[in-house]
């Protein structure tokens, strides 16, 4: 997940900042973990969105193209005057 977040291009995310996240959206409901064996190595937990969580996600993301279309529409203006 840390290495898929650095792809996207948010930089390096460490532990101590991802998994105490992934605490919280647990125990809000929002995502559901689950321990799988490891094929080399130890168990590791996986983690997926419940039904909860991708209505949240849906609207949040919703949320945030209404709010950039506004900033958009914003810096056109600033920078066609």
């Amino acid at each position: 997940m840390a290495q898929s977040l650095q792809a996207a291009g948010l930089g390096p995310i460490k532990g101590g900042t991802l998994y105490p996240v992934l605490l919280r959206l647990q125990r809000t409901g929002l995502v559901d973990a689950r321990w799988r064996a490891g094929s080399s190595g130890p168990a590791r937990k996986y983690y997926r969105l419940t039904e909860s969580g991708a209505q949240r996600l849906r609207q949040t993301t919703a949320d945030w193209r209404s709010f950039a279309t506004g900033v958009d529409t914003i810096l056109q203006e600033v920078t066609t005057s």
